[in-house]
């Protein structure tokens, strides 16, 4: 199902939010790796790398009978979570622990856009 540019404003307008009340910036890729939106800047290679490493983690724990909520990827200091949000896959980049927390809280708004 295509996105509807009132969903992609909603989308966007969540995301800001993220971005103005917790200082967390983040974006929605589709899980071919196509970005729909974002508050970072990102390289051309970086959605893609996105939806790879959530598809790995998926179907690591499909294998091992289990299903993924998160998958995290640590960079230095700063903590790459990506939610998997139907056929999206929704992100956002960690510091501590409450930073993780709102990036799941937003993952479950951007669902309920979708």
């Amino acid at each position: 199902m295509a996105l509807t540019e009132a969903k992609i404003t909603q989308i966007e307008n969540t995301l800001n939010e993220m971005k103005e009340k917790n200082n967390v910036v983040g974006g929605l890729v589709r899980i071919d790796g196509v970005i729909v939106k974002s508050t970072i800047a990102l390289a051309d290679v970086a959605p893609m790398l996105i939806s790879r490493i959530a598809n790995v983690a998926d179907a690591m724990m499909r294998e091992a009978g289990d299903k993924h909520k998160e998958a995290e990827i640590t960079m230095g200091a700063d903590t790459l979570v990506i939610v998997r949000v139907g056929q999206y896959l929704f992100f956002g980049v960690a510091k501590n622990k409450d930073d993780k927390k709102t990036i799941v809280d937003y993952s479950k708004k951007i669902e309920s856009v979708l």
